[in-house]
C-alpha cells in the first residue's frame, strides 16, 4: 500500500490482550506461569500489540541489514520500504498543524503515521533522553493516537533503543 492509504477496522482482530492471556495462563502446567504472562497487562488492543510489534520487527530487520552509523534519513528510508513490503498503510514526514489560544503557531513534522493508528519517531543519536519520550507523549496528546514508538538506530543492539509509550487517558 502507499502513503494516506486508510485502515479498515472492520478486519481488525476483536481478542484483546488479557483473554490472550487468561487462555495461556490455563494452559500453563505445573502452577508456573508462561513466560508471556511475566510482561506488564497492556490497555492496547491485540490488534494494536501485534501492530506495534510487527513495527518493531520491521526496525530489527533495518537494523541488522545496516548496524548504527547513518543518518537517519537511510533508516527512515529502509523502514518505509519494509512497511510497504508488510503491505502497511504509512503517511511519512506528517505535518501536523499546533494551535495556541485558536491561533496557529508552526507546525510539527512526525516521522511516520502508520495504519493511522501509531506514531514512529525514528532516531539516529548516540542515547535516547527524556525529551525524545517527551516529545513522543506530546504528539500523542496532540494527535490523540493511541500509541506511539520511538526506534534509536545508532545503538549496537536496537532492543536497548526502542521506546513504546501510550497516550494516557484525559480525566472526564
Amino acid at each position: 500500500m502507499s502513503e494516506g492509504c486508510k485502515f479498515d477496522l472492520s478486519k481488525a482482530s476483536k481478542e484483546s490482550f488479557s483473554s490472550k492471556a487468561s487462555k495461556a495462563a490455563k494452559a500453563s502446567k505445573g502452577g508456573q506461569l508462561p513466560r508471556k504472562q511475566l510482561r506488564v497487562e497492556s490497555p492496547l488492543s491485540a490488534e494494536l500489540e501485534k501492530l506495534v510489534y510487527d513495527l518493531i520487527g520491521i526496525g530489527m530487520r533495518v537494523h541488522t541489514a545496516f548496524g548504527p552509523g547513518l543518518r537517519e534519513r537511510v533508516y527512515e528510508d529502509a523502514f518505509v520500504i519494509g512497511l510497504e513490503e508488510a503491505d502497511m498503510c504509512y503517511q511519512r514526514q506528517v505535518p501536523f498543524n499546533v494551535k495556541y489560544l485558536g491561533r496557529s503557531v508552526s507546525p510539527i513534522r512526525i516521522d511516520l503515521v502508520v495504519e493511522d493508528k501509531v506514531i514512529v519517531e525514528l532516531k539516529a543519536v548516540t542515547q535516547l533522553h527524556d525529551i525524545h519520550s517527551s516529545q513522543l507523549m506530546t504528539y500523542l496528546k496532540l494527535t490523540q493516537l493511541p500509541v506511539g514508538v520511538i526506534l534509536n538506530f545508532n545503538m549496537r543492539h536496537l532492543k536497548e533503543g526502542i521506546r513504546r509509550h501510550i497516550r494516557s487517558r484525559d480525566p472526564a
